[in-house]
């Protein structure tokens, strides 16, 4: 799949468009100042340790393309001030124009105004950001909306925040501050007695139902057969329907927004996320959201690994992938885990790591095992160099220690296997 994805990317590029080619971020979180993040490849990858920015890059991400802002997501408050002294948070992001055919950038600056404290607006060019000005008559002869900069890309998005992702039984059984009734002696009496309800939502498939004079259900969908089909690779089971409730049964009077309900039938049993393991009912938002998708969508996913097991892991891999393949997405992924990167090419693995001043640098061209080796994972493959002596054992042993970083150093053995070269070609052809 790789291989296919990247043989179609370098055949037809514009296939993929509009498609932001890099961002890079004048003054942004902790990021080191103009650092850039080349997206060289349909399906990126950004790892690293807690805390070093990634969701802060899905998120300036998120704020890219036009009528889209950063502030739904990162906004200032008393408890957490957002540093703009000196030059303003911003970032910049080039993509091709198409009447143009070739890069041009657009600039994102937060702006502090009195009805909107988050507000980010598309600015004009700043020479000191080594950003190219045109003046109003070349702008328009290239069908540009705006006179004075570029035109924001346009393209849809969809943000799969692992944070989002909470069904409607955990916000209520995890978060929710019960308290013991005449009518309810238990959060378990609470939800046997809404279940009911639920239950006649979920095999009547009505999108109202009435309770208190208010209708309860805001959305119930059953899910295609393709989410179904994919949920079955992924997870390695057999599902032949699964739906959706959203709906405010769980909410016991308070103003929490609807919850989502995730019902499905697997190898011959029912059963909601109540019985489900987070992993399974995760996968299958995921899933639905990128499926339900436009082609040539901007997908930004924060850890889809999140309670997979490694298999299963791997099976939602290869599903980004091929949607990459088909349906010419972008995917950008926020991730820890070994079986997510493996087998993707080196431009496509960004490594983020922090310096000694405390800064966020990223590296944009980085191996799989290398980048694990930073996080302290061990190394799968250690290269074997066999050398005839113990004085060509130092010499590049030498070598490696002066000339490498410590990642080739460990991942390389050099041994000794006494008797010339003919002996070592025979042991090892």
């Amino acid at each position: 799949l790789v291989k296919k994805v990247k043989e179609k990317f370098i055949r037809n590029e514009k296939i993929y468009e509009p498609y932001i080619q890099s961002i890079r971020f004048p003054k942004y979180k902790s990021l080191e100042e103009n650092t850039k993040i080349d997206l060289d490849f349909p399906v990126v990858a950004l790892i690293g340790e807690n805390g070093c920015n990634k969701t802060s890059v899905l998120q300036a991400l998120y704020g890219a393309p036009q009528n889209q802002s950063v502030g739904d997501y990162w906004f200032e408050t008393d408890v957490d001030k957002i540093d703009d002294f000196g030059k303003k948070n911003c970032f910049i992001y080039d993509y091709i124009q198409p009447k143009l055919g070739k890069k041009v950038e657009t600039l994102k600056t937060r702006v502090k105004k009195p009805n909107n404290p988050d507000y980010w607006e598309p600015s004009r060019p700043i020479k000191a950001y080594g950003m190219d000005t045109l003046s109003k008559a070349e702008l328009l002869k290239y069908g540009n909306k705006a006179t004075t900069r570029w035109d924001q890309i346009n393209k849809n998005v969809v943000y799969c925040d692992c944070k989002e992702y909470v069904s409607a039984y955990d916000l209520f059984f995890y978060h929710f501050n019960f308290k013991i009734s005449k009518r309810y002696r238990s959060k378990q009496d609470f939800i046997r007695s809404r279940s009911k309800h639920l239950s006649h939502v979920i095999e009547s498939g009505s999108t109202i139902y009435n309770l208190w004079d208010k209708n309860q259900i805001q959305s119930n969908e059953k899910l295609s057969n393709e989410v179904c089909n994919v949920v079955s690779q992924v997870m390695d089971e057999d599902y032949s329907e699964i739906r959706i409730v959203t709906h405010t049964l769980y909410s016991n009077g308070t103003i929490n927004k609807p919850a989502k309900t995730i019902w499905m039938k697997k190898n011959d049993m029912s059963y909601s996320e109540a019985f489900a393991g987070t992993g399974e009912s995760r996968v299958i938002l995921i899933v639905n959201d990128i499926l339900n998708a436009p082609k040539n969508s901007l997908l930004l996913i924060d850890e889809p690994e999140i309670s997979l097991h490694p298999k299963a892991i791997i099976n939602l891999k290869n599903f980004l992938i091929k949607q990459a393949l088909v349906n010419n997405q972008q995917i950008i992924i926020t991730t820890h885990s070994p079986q997510m990167i493996k087998g993707l090419p080196s431009k496509a693995i960004k490594y983020m790591s922090e310096t000694s001043n405390e800064k966020i640098n990223v590296s944009n061209i980085t191996d799989y095992e290398e980048a694990f080796f930073q996080l302290q994972d061990k190394i799968e493959k250690p290269i074997k160099i066999f050398v005839e002596d113990k004085l060509t054992q130092a010499i590049v042993q030498r070598v490696l220690r002066d000339k490498f970083e410590k990642f080739m150093q460990q991942k390389v053995s050099v041994q000794i296997i006494p008797g010339g070269a003919k002996n070592i070609c025979k042991r090892h052809p």
